[in-house]
């Protein structure tokens, strides 16, 4: 319905995504999560017949996390922070193609695309390193993201680098802003270019 009316609207071409596998997901997922989520739907079938599996229950994050359940239903539990997001029979297949929707947009602006139009579903904005929830199972948003952060710490550390010569006089103001700075945002080595 959503894909019409981008056609209807004729907004541009619509092109299929490319498959970049695991290693993009895996740079902002936890490997035992992304495992959970590709094998949960045959794990329920097998302990429950072919109904949506839900969360009896979802982690509160100060309770016992020393180990990741064995049954299918505690590890519902485990990664789930919600108990109305249902894992079913084309999840892992819908997860996985949503990735690489919102992969292939990064791709293409990477590439010298001004811009790109990525329509995720599920989108992935409420899922952390190893939680799902909202209808979202991996971070959409997140993972194209991550190849920009050297490029964006780069950035940043030029501009620190103009501030500090700037407010050299000033050497206060210029620890003071480095240290809220690396608060947020870790500075990156710099030895090599492909560093």
């Amino acid at each position: 319905m959503v894909l019409a009316q981008v056609r209807s609207a004729n907004l541009g071409e619509v092109l299929s995504p490319r498959a970049f596998g695991l290693e993009p997901i895996l740079r902002v997922h936890d490997e035992q999560f992304v495992t959970f989520l590709s094998t949960a739907w045959e794990e329920w079938v097998a302990a429950h017949g072919n109904y949506d599996a839900l969360p009896l229950n979802w982690a509160t994050r100060t309770m016992r996390q020393d180990r990741i359940p064995a049954a299918i239903d505690g590890k519902l539990s485990y990664y789930s922070f919600d108990a109305g997001t249902p894992i079913t029979a084309g999840t892992w297949r819908a997860i996985q193609a949503s990735a690489n929707v919102a992969l292939t947009g990064q791709e293409w602006v990477s590439n010298g695309e001004p811009s790109a139009f990525a329509l995720c579903r599920p989108p992935g904005h409420h899922a952390a390193r190893d939680l799902y929830g909202g209808y979202c199972f991996l971070n959409n948003a997140r993972s194209p993201l991550k190849p920009f952060e050297r490029q964006a710490q780069r950035e940043l550390l030029y501009w620190i680098l103009t501030i500090i010569t700037a407010t050299a006089p000033n050497l206060s103001f210029t620890i003071a802003l480095m240290s809220s700075l690396s608060l947020f945002m870790p500075i990156p080595k710099m030895s090599t270019p492909t560093s």
